[in-house]
This record gives C-alpha cells, sequence and structure tokens, in this order.
C-alpha cells in the first residue's frame, strides 16, 4: 500500500488519527431487536444498514423536535401582611438575631 491508500485508515502508530468508523457493542431491548429484524427482512438490509438507517432517522427528528410548549409563571401578589413594612426588614432580621442569640445565650447559663 502506498502512502495515498492508506489515508483514512486507523494506524495505532498516529495518535492524531481518528475516523467515525468504529465497532461497537451494541444491547438492543427485545421489542426493538424485532424491528430492527422486520425492516431488515422488508428492506433487504443488511443489521448494520438497518441500525445505521434507524439511527440516522431517530436522531434527525430528536434534533428537529420543538419544545412543547412555553413556560409561563402566573404572577401572583407577593404583597406582604398587615404591618409590615418592606423598607424595614433588614431592622426585622437584626431583631430576630438578636431574640436569637439572647436565647442560646440565657440556655447556656
Amino acid at each position: 500500500m502506498d502512502a495515498r491508500s492508506t489515508r483514512g485508515l486507523l494506524d495505532i502508530n498516529r495518535r492524531a488519527q481518528y475516523d467515525v468508523l468504529m465497532r461497537t457493542t451494541l444491547t438492543l431491548e427485545t421489542d426493538v431487536a424485532t424491528r430492527l429484524k422486520s425492516l431488515m427482512k422488508k428492506r433487504k438490509l443488511t443489521l448494520k444498514e438497518a441500525v445505521n438507517k434507524a439511527l440516522r432517522c431517530g436522531l434527525l427528528a430528536v434534533e428537529q423536535e420543538q419544545p412543547e410548549g412555553t413556560f409561563r409563571v402566573a404572577p401572583h401578589d407577593g404583597g406582604f401582611m398587615p404591618g409590615i413594612d418592606p423598607t424595614k426588614l433588614g431592622q426585622v432580621a437584626d431583631e430576630l438575631e438578636t431574640e436569637e442569640y439572647l436565647r442560646i445565650v440565657q440556655s447556656t447559663r
């Protein structure tokens, strides 16, 4: 083989080489295997051809899927209970922290 005829082949000595052709083990569920066998018989395909065709069709369908719908949030009034001033929430937090501190200090005595 000359250099031109080996282009695109995997070579253990060339670490940068990558090719999309690969062998892999694929475990199929029973219903999928049955449908693939039917497709192979009907269209006179090899297992490889049937799997590649099914994957291409399935991937195309997944890639073209549209979102089911726009997510919308239903707004609601997030107002405060009567008697709570939203401009003084920092002060309320300080008071609650002070009360908690005093409770802890008194319980340790």
